[in-house]
């Protein structure tokens, strides 16, 4: 009950935002987004949800999604429709990618706590089992959740407080160590105790107990990117068989050493849409190349430049590559913002093998940057925890 009576604000909040759009779920959009992912030591595949910790480029995912999938044609942000829209394109990413979520959260717990203070826990949790099961599990639980639940934004600012458990761990090991060697009782309670868990009963009960740990830890995961890997697998197939035409552009040099492909659109988008666009990479000259592809943006407000570049490294052996990456159109009265091109080093030119727009692909919910090396079906289709960083 007084868990129910704390928490009536947030509920309220929660479902305030429901109403009248306070973004809830743009935040968690947010989360899914590269800088947030590379914080949880998280090796990522060769897909992306979005490259920027941008407000911006949230909102154009949203409202594409919102016009492709939704047809609730141009809505405000923080609307009522907006929130709908992303909460409806952050559940799709759940259902696309649940072995993400699942590994993003324990590394959420890892981070936060790191090997030694995740010791500490384990320690905790089996001197619980010892004295009472249901206990145990129900700080698990606890524990499991708290510190996994930050990995929806992981930053500092939305679990320093959790640091305080491990000083309670601290005083908790503290107090039963002076108990067990200051005072007779304490120390008279730990020996009866410690001689009934040497029975087998007790042995297997706790033996049972970690086992069962391990497994419903562990299990889920596993099946979970068995499905992931089927799913991701048919969403590649489906960008790479998407019919496609060649992007228009004139070709230009800058700097005195890059050369410039600029797009030629005609008309330029109303308001807010986006084009899904394939860059082909390779050849046999650039085999074992590290090649720099900077797609350029035009814009007169800052917050609508998407500019990014990607370093990519083509394949020695089957020296292709395929770069599919979504771009956003703005023009609302005197403020506007387009991808105007690609930049590539001159010495590089040779490399780039084709510019293509995606058509008919406006039925696909997600949009997501692949940059895709022959033999991508070999690869990973799931995110994966960095280990090295632990140990």
């Amino acid at each position: 009950m007084v868990f129910v009576v704390v928490s009536m604000p947030i509920w309220t909040t929660f479902q305030k935002s429901l109403r009248v759009g306070e973004l809830t779920w743009h935040w968690t959009l947010l989360g899914l987004t590269t800088p947030f992912v590379e914080t949880l030591h998280v090796i990522p595949s060769f897909y992306s949800q979005g490259d920027f910790y941008s407000d911006s480029q949230v909102s154009a995912a949203v409202h594409s999604f919102g016009e492709r999938i939704l047809h609730a044609g141009y809505f405000n942000y923080q609307s009522h429709l907006y929130e709908i829209a992303s909460k409806k394109l952050y559940l799709e990413n759940i259902k696309t990618f649940p072995a993400d979520f699942f590994i993003k959260a324990y590394g959420s717990i890892l981070r936060i706590s790191d090997i030694g203070h995740v010791s500490l826990m384990i320690l905790f949790v089996l001197a619980l089992a010892w004295n009472n099961l249901k206990l145990s599990c129900f700080a698990l639980l606890g524990g499991l959740y708290f510190f996994g639940y930050p990995s929806i934004q992981f930053d500092l600012r939305h679990y320093f407080y959790l640091y305080f458990c491990f000083w309670w761990l601290y005083a908790y090991f503290l107090y039963h160590f002076c108990l067990i060697c200051f005072t007779p009782s304490g120390r008279q309670d730990f020996l009866t105790r410690w001689r009934a868990s040497l029975t087998i009963a007790e042995s297997k009960k706790i033996f049972t107990y970690v086992i069962t740990i391990f497994i419903v830890l562990t299990l889920p995961l596993l099946l979970l990117r068995i499905y992931q890997a089927r799913q991701v697998r048919f969403l590649v197939e489906s960008y790479l068989a998407a019919p496609q035409i060649e992007i228009p552009y004139k070709k230009q040099l800058v700097d005195k050493k890059d050369l410039f492909y600029q797009f030629i659109w005609l008309p330029l988008p109303q308001r807010l849409s986006g084009k899904m666009l394939r860059f082909l990479i390779g050849g046999q000259i650039c085999a074992g190349r590290s090649l720099a592809i900077t797609l350029q943006y035009k814009a007169n407000y800052s917050d609508f430049d998407f500019t990014q570049t990607f370093n990519v490294v083509v394949p020695a052996k089957n020296p292709t590559m395929d770069v599919f990456v979504p771009v956003y159109f703005y023009q609302n009265g005197k403020v506007w913002g387009k991808a105007e091109g690609v930049k590539i080093a001159g010495k590089n030119a040779s490399c780039l093998l084709g510019l293509h727009q995606l058509r008919n692909f406006n039925s696909y919910p997600l949009w997501l940057t692949l940059i895709l090396p022959g033999g991508w079906q070999k690869k990973n289709l799931y995110q994966q925890l960095d280990w090295k960083v632990y140990f």
